[in-house]
């Protein structure tokens, strides 16, 4: 918990481009996967880039903030159970030339 901490007060500050491994059911335990992601939506654009739940065919995939709960749901019930997040502040400079150059982004879920 003490990570998940850390990390959410470096994206907080609003300046951390970050990649990590997203598992809903790893930190369920711990707190509100959907509330968590939710908070993280907040300050920054959440992208899929690993998971089967959207990616067909393989690419980026931006999840909106509406759609974390369904999100999440779909990753509890997939082999495997967790996914990589790209996750870009909303106020980072050079923010939309980023997202343009993203490989293969598909439409919002």
């Amino acid at each position: 918990m003490e990570v998940l901490r850390g990390m959410a007060e470096t994206l907080h500050s609003g300046g951390a481009t970050c990649l990590m491994e997203f598992a809903p059911d790893a930190i369920s335990t711990r707190t509100d996967c959907v509330e968590w992601l939710g908070n993280i939506a907040l300050t920054h654009d959440i992208y899929d880039v690993q998971s089967d739940v959207f990616l067909q065919p393989a690419g980026v995939v931006p999840i909106a903030a509406a759609a974390i709960a369904e999100y999440v749901r779909m990753l509890l019930t997939q082999t495997p159970d967790y996914s990589d997040l790209l996750l870009i502040p909303k106020n980072l400079p050079g923010r939309d030339r980023l997202r343009e150059r993203l490989p293969g982004v598909q439409r919002t879920h």
